[in-house]
């Protein structure tokens, strides 16, 4: 069972939150899930998805290269209720990407940045 951990919120509009059980290391890469909840609805479409899908959460898996500061979605579950409840309206098994997503470190940080930081600071504790 999921422990949601919120490390990030932005206005009370979207909130992300770490599931610390899920965290798995191998050398320098991290597997972590992650979850985003919205307040109000979000929608998902795409070329292989056409007919837009409504959301309130989106629960994700990511590997994060910690020694190159990149990032690789796995999968991701978008849920028609708060916190990964409800209904699952669209499932993605993700295929790795060639060129993995580059961490940039601004300021204040992103919920990105943090997510970063709380899976590759985990290593030393796993």
């Amino acid at each position: 069972m999921a422990g949601w951990t919120e490390i990030w919120t932005l206005d009370d509009i979207e909130k992300a939150y770490v599931d610390s059980s899920s965290i798995s290391a191998n050398g320098n890469m991290v597997t972590m899930r992650n979850m985003i909840d919205f307040e109000d609805r979000q929608s998902f479409k795409n070329l292989f998805f056409p007919k837009a899908v409504r959301y309130l959460s989106r629960i994700n898996e990511i590997e994060y290269d910690c020694a190159n500061m990149t990032t690789n979605l796995v999968d991701s579950v978008l849920y028609a209720d708060h916190m990964g409840s409800g209904v699952a309206v669209h499932v993605s098994k993700v295929l790795l990407l060639e060129k993995p997503f580059r961490i940039i470190q601004t300021t204040p940080k992103t919920h990105l940045e943090l997510l970063f930081e709380v899976a590759c600071g985990s290593r030393q504790k796993l």
